[in-house]
């Protein structure tokens, strides 16, 4: 191994303290202090490369240093132990998968690298998207799948001083990162029943809908009712005037020729009856100085001269 990881470091280290730090044990072929992305700042541990294994025993009596304020701690980088596959890639794979490369590396010397194991098509390198550095894997595109199988006995291979991993790419998960029956059951039953809220979620969105357009309608409904109730009130209210008015109209006419015709009939009365007590004034007058006259001559020259007397009267 040639690699040792560090941790403990502070946050305002920088590549060139942990240069001037572990260049006493060997010569260094990269330092990588991996930061966050939105800080720039350190995430407390890194990766040293030192060009000959050697140098490894040295670095590891720098443990428990301290560095900026802070101890630190130095072992062994466990991705120094190089997976192996045992699995075959199919006839139709032409891609590879290479990663812990150096990250001063450009894509012309990933592919001398690999290019005795056959004609290279495409070498592309993954790059951080926002600071533009390589991370440290790559893939490479050949022209036969047989050129795959003779890059995958590279795996364990150092490249250009570090130990790189080679496995085939077929764009597809391999059957180390295949899920569990568990696993597939869980997913199944979690998706089911995000599928089931959904649809509930979608019905009570749905009933409430119609519970507000059925509100509404309600409303709509009252509202006319009211604008109808109005309407007929007011077309009562109107036949009502309409039918009165003539007689509140009248009303002043007939009063007036009610008391009209009152005062006439008072008037009348009050004139028969002065008449009449003047008729039997008269006819007492008249026939008193006649009443001791006995002979039938005297009483018919009595009723003469009471005829004479009625002319005259009715003649003034």
């Amino acid at each position: 191994m040639s690699q040792i990881f560090i941790s403990g470091l502070p946050y305002t280290s920088n590549e060139q303290e942990i240069y001037d730090l572990f260049s006493e044990c060997g010569e260094i072929i990269n330092v990588k202090l991996p930061k966050f992305q939105d800080t720039g700042r350190l995430l407390g541990y890194g990766h040293v490369t030192f060009k000959d294994g050697s140098s490894i025993e040295k670095a590891l009596l720098k443990d428990r240093h301290q560095l900026g304020g802070r101890y630190i701690e130095v072992k062994v980088a466990q991705g120094q132990q190089i997976k192996k596959t045992n699995e075959i890639p199919p006839d139709d794979c032409t891609t590879i998968f290479v990663k812990n490369l150096p990250y001063d590396l450009n894509a012309e010397q990933i592919g001398d690298a690999f290019r005795p194991c056959g004609k290279i098509e495409n070498v592309r390198m993954v790059y951080n998207h926002q600071s533009g550095n390589f991370k440290g894997f790559a893939y490479i595109d050949f022209e036969s799948h047989l050129s795959v199988k003779k890059a995958l006995q590279m795996n364990g291979k150092k490249v250009h001083g570090r130990l790189v991993q080679v496995d085939f790419d077929t764009k597809k998960p391999k059957a180390g990162f295949k899920y569990s029956e568990q696993q597939l059951n869980e997913q199944n039953k979690y998706l089911d029943n995000k599928e089931e809220a959904y649809q509930e979620g979608k019905r009570k969105e749905q009933n409430s809908q119609n519970k507000e357009f059925c509100r509404n309608s309600e409303t709509d409904f009252s509202i006319k009712k009211q604008i109808t109730n109005m309407s007929h009130s007011f077309i009562v209210l109107r036949f009502y005037l309409s039918s009165n008015l003539s007689l509140i109209l009248a009303a002043p006419q007939l009063t007036i020729w009610s008391v009209g015709f009152l005062w006439m009939c008072i008037y009348l009365l009050i004139t028969f009856s002065i008449f009449f007590s003047r008729i039997n004034g008269l006819s007492d007058s008249i026939l008193s100085p006649y009443a001791s006259r006995n002979s039938l001559g005297d009483l018919i020259d009595q009723v003469s001269q009471v005829e004479m007397d009625l002319d005259i009267v009715l003649h003034r």
